[in-house]
């Protein structure tokens, strides 16, 4: 996809309703989704999601993230 003619949609982007970053990792074996607060740079929470974390979504209202594992789907917020 050609980015100078991506279509734009800006219910993609964060209403500010949720000012979070969320990156999910894994550490000795289980996985994790890391809260980050991006004013303060630092990690507000850590929520254990499952084996391999990976994409993320969250939904329109913004108070719900779901993370795809290969253990569950799991949604929080």
């Amino acid at each position: 996809m050609n980015p100078n003619h991506a279509p734009v949609k800006s219910s993609n982007l964060s209403s500010g309703i949720n000012p979070y970053v969320f990156v999910s990792y894994e550490y000795t074996g289980f996985g994790f989704v890391a809260v980050i607060d991006p004013v303060k740079n630092e990690i507000i929470q850590r929520i254990p999601v499952g084996n391999y974390p990976g994409p993320m979504c969250l939904n329109e209202q913004e108070d719900k993230l779901y993370v795809l594992s290969t253990s569950r789907i799991r949604s929080l917020l």
